[in-house]
């Protein structure tokens, strides 16, 4: 482990915090996918009554003994629309029991078997669901025990999986919570990448401030950092000598923001 790790650590810490404290507001149990109700009495043995009795379980919250009667069902009556059912559910049993690595896999298998399924959106939201609780549990053990790299990988991912179900199933009814998650995590993504250029500049590292910075912008344009990240670019280039270039960009921030708090001891660049 290098020197700056911790650094870069504590960055990471406060853009995971952010995005887990935003997104508290947002019910984080989508609750297993609707089915329709089994009518009559299913002959024994059969799927329905399988899935009946695997479903109880589930909605009782008894995730175990629920994920080993769908595996039960699947084994049995390997094809049909119970089956298919009964991969949501496990996937749902799993989740809830934060084994997101067997949720996650689950849910791939189902994308790949059933992927014009009914419930295909619900598939893609859960699995977005999954990846952020991947992050919110790498998060929670740097805080309560060593401090170790955070992977920015399931920001990513579930900012993806959110992307593709709101793109594949516009009428949704998971749409709108898709779209406030992925406004919270694109925030999340800037201030990581912002965080991670304060610390270039404290190194004084400053042409990986810029390009840092530049590939904020690019990639998470409109957030609240994007401000914030022009002020430093301004910083870094009048660092580097580079003052046409501090000047262009502390106009933009005065276009942008007039009132930045930075632009005070940025005016300089602009005489």
């Amino acid at each position: 482990m290098t020197a700056r790790t911790p650094i870069v650590l504590s960055i990471l810490m406060v853009a995971m915090l952010s995005a887990c404290g935003s997104l508290r507001q947002t019910a984080d149990d989508p609750g297993p996918v609707a089915v329709n109700p089994i009518s009559g009495t299913p002959v024994k043995g059969s799927a329905e009554e399988l899935y009946a009795d695997a479903r109880r379980s589930l909605d009782k919250r008894q995730y175990e003994t629920s994920i080993e009667k769908l595996e039960r069902l699947e084994a049995t009556h390997p094809f049909g629309d119970f089956t298919a059912q009964a991969q949501l559910d496990i996937a749902y049993a799993y989740y809830k029991q934060t084994e997101y690595d067997s949720a996650s896999a689950t849910i791939d298998r189902y994308l790949r078997l059933y992927p014009r399924h009914d419930n295909a959106d619900y598939a893609h939201y859960l699995l977005g669901l999954v990846y952020f609780s991947t992050g919110k549990s790498l998060l929670d053990s740097v805080v309560s025990r060593k401090l170790h790299q955070i992977d920015q990988a399931s920001v990513r991912d579930a900012f993806a999986s959110f992307a593709t179900m709101t793109r594949k199933f516009p009428d949704s009814p998971y749409v709108d919570d898709a779209k406030e998650r992925m406004e919270v995590l694109r925030n999340a993504m800037a201030q990581h990448e912002l965080s991670t250029a304060r610390y270039y500049y404290s190194r004084s590292a400053m042409i990986a401030v810029i390009n840092r910075v530049n590939y904020m912008i690019e990639q998470y344009r409109d957030t609240s950092y994007t401000n914030d990240g022009l002020a430093l670019m301004a910083q870094a280039h009048g660092a580097l000598g580079n003052f046409d270039l501090a000047r262009a960009t502390v106009l933009m921030l005065e276009q942008s923001d007039p009132d930045h708090p930075e632009l005070g001891k940025l005016r300089k660049y602009r005489s």
